[in-house]
């Protein structure tokens, strides 16, 4: 069941549904909370719409719910996952996005993401 609504929400995304994307996302996530790419999946939407509503100028508090909501879905992967590349540099995008956004030091979460990116793929080019 899970798959199921994990293939209708990348239908909704190829589509340009968000709302649907991320609905059907969390309804995978909730059949089973333990297969990495629904979570990632749902993290990095979460992600690209907190940098899309920053770049819009939209209310802070809009543009602080999606980075809150990309920070927390990619922070419970972490949890299940220690060390998982694709949420710890979502980690680091979403405060390094943060970082020019407030003026709030967030540079200890940089580096801590940034470091599990380099010990997961220490060769990878482009190594922020």
């Amino acid at each position: 069941m899970a798959d199921y609504h994990f293939n209708k929400a990348m239908r909704h995304k190829y589509h340009g549904r968000i709302d649907e994307h991320i609905e059907e996302c969390r309804k995978a996530v909730r059949f089973n909370p333990y297969v990495l790419n629904y979570r990632n999946v749902l993290a990095l939407t979460y992600l690209q719409t907190a940098i899309k509503a920053a770049k819009a100028n939209l209310h802070r508090d809009e543009i602080v719910k999606w980075f809150t909501k990309a920070i927390y879905t990619a922070e419970t992967v972490q949890q299940y996952y220690p060390g998982e590349y694709h949420s710890a540099a979502m980690l680091r995008d979403a405060y390094l996005s943060l970082d020019q956004l407030s003026s709030k030091d967030v540079s200890n979460y940089i580096e801590k993401y940034n470091n599990i990116v380099i010990k997961a793929r220490p060769y990878e080019e482009g190594a922020k």
